[in-house]
């Protein structure tokens, strides 16, 4: 008769636990690096994705973000935009040529079908 095989839910729990206690005491340079990865992953993840499926994401994510904005007060709302400005900065400064060109280019080509959307409420001509 075989042996019963365990179930490695304890030892996935105990890593868990492992990983959470060594982010506590992680500086500040571990911290970066670790967001650093993780961003670097969901960028490879997020490169594979089709349109539908990341319409689907951002669907899921903005019911729940818009509960959290209309809880949010007015001083935390501030907070919030200024840590998004620093990010953006951040990123910004970071850019090549040729990323910044991409970006300017989606940006574009975003205010283009917001603009094809938008229905004119006065035609006058």
């Amino acid at each position: 008769m075989s042996c019963k095989r365990k179930s490695n839910l304890s030892k996935n729990s105990s890593r868990a636990l492992a990983e959470k206690i060594n982010q506590s005491e992680e500086s500040s340079v571990h911290v970066e690096f670790r967001r650093q990865e993780q961003a670097r992953r969901q960028s490879v993840l997020r490169a594979g994705e089709s349109t539908s499926q990341r319409q689907e994401m951002l669907e899921g994510q903005a019911e729940p973000q818009a509960t959290l904005r209309a809880k949010e007060s007015t001083s935390q709302k501030q907070e919030r935009l200024e840590e998004q400005d620093e990010r953006q900065a951040t990123l910004r400064a970071s850019e090549t040529p040729f990323q910044t060109q991409l970006r300017l280019g989606r940006q574009a080509e975003q205010q283009v079908a917001i603009i094809a959307r938008e229905k004119p409420q006065n035609n006058f001509s």
